[in-house]
């Protein structure tokens, strides 16, 4: 299985200059938990959660202050193995899965369906080394 055949699309995004106080109702009213923060083109620039809105309590703040940087992303042709091992690393927060720099679908552990469907994915999946 591929990335494609289990991501979430179309997908509810936030952008950077987005007053958090928005953003959270966004993400509250739709019944999401996380976000990717996205350009007015579609690239990722990072993810928020509701955790992260509430964190700050400044009137004006926005997203890019809240947001973590740099989300994990995978094409849409990732094997699905690849993509729980980085739902496995990341604590599982979400993988996006970009197409031509752009942000095309999103891939949680939900979409993952039953936990035996990560197991079999992990099972599958090339150990990754860290050196340090």
């Amino acid at each position: 299985m591929r990335a494609r055949d289990v991501m979430s699309r179309p997908v509810m995004s936030v952008r950077p200059h987005q007053a958090v106080a928005a953003a959270a109702e966004l993400l509250t009213g739709n019944g999401f938990e996380v976000a990717p923060v996205v350009t007015a083109e579609g690239a990722v620039l990072g993810i928020v959660t509701r955790a992260d809105l509430a964190s700050t309590h400044s009137a004006d703040a926005t997203v890019a202050g809240v947001m973590v940087p740099t989300p994990s992303t995978l094409g849409p042709d990732a094997d699905l193995a690849d993509v729980a091992v980085l739902l496995s690393e990341d604590g599982g927060r979400p993988v996006m899965i970009v197409d031509n720099g752009h942000l095309v679908g999103i891939v949680s552990t939900d979409d993952l369906g039953h936990p035996r469907t990560l197991t079999r994915a992990l099972a599958g999946a090339t150990p990754v080394l860290h050196h340090g």
